[in-house]
């Protein structure tokens, strides 16, 4: 018997797939993912903020964001590779390895798709400024703020989501 690291590889497939195939419907798979990640990433910063995380702990958030906003200023749109960092080292103080291959399983079968939910209705500076509102609402320690935050986050996402199903 061997093992190894877990690997989400066969779930990112079926749901990519699962949400392709219902891409048209009002409430398709790709919803119902966004949904469940948007609800899991709500509960996890309110989890940060019951531990007490620090600003020396998001370090690496704040660096991500400092990034995001430096893409904006340029003109660029918010690279897929530094969203996905913040969300990656953001929640790295709660020290549970399965948020992180969760997440970027979520992460990559979203991005598999992304190109079929057509352009973001967002700026870039936007996206950026929804990112920061997270992080100093985790360091403010207002439960409240980082929910708030949060929904205002993946409000872009179902915006396009019913964009498409329209």
């Amino acid at each position: 018997m061997f093992v190894g690291r877990m690997s989400l590889s066969g779930l990112v497939d079926e749901l990519a797939f699962h949400s392709r195939m219902t891409m048209p419907e009002e409430r398709n798979h790709l919803g119902h993912l966004i949904e469940i990640r948007e609800v899991l990433e709500s509960g996890l910063v309110v989890l940060l903020i019951e531990q007490g995380t620090t600003a020396p702990q998001l370090t690496d958030a704040l660096d991500a964001i400092v990034q995001m906003e430096a893409e904006a200023a340029g003109g660029e749109a918010i690279a897929p590779e530094t969203d996905r960092r913040f969300h990656d080292v953001l929640y790295r103080p709660l020290a549970n390895p399965l948020v992180g291959q969760l997440l970027g399983a979520f992460w990559e079968v979203y991005h598999q798709l992304r190109d079929d939910l057509g352009a973001p209705d967002e700026a870039p500076a936007d996206v950026a400024r929804k990112h920061r509102d997270i992080y100093e609402a985790v360091l403010a320690g207002d439960p409240s703020a980082a929910a708030a935050a949060m929904r205002a986050h993946f409000a872009g996402v179902r915006s396009r989501l019913a964009r498409i199903a329209a």
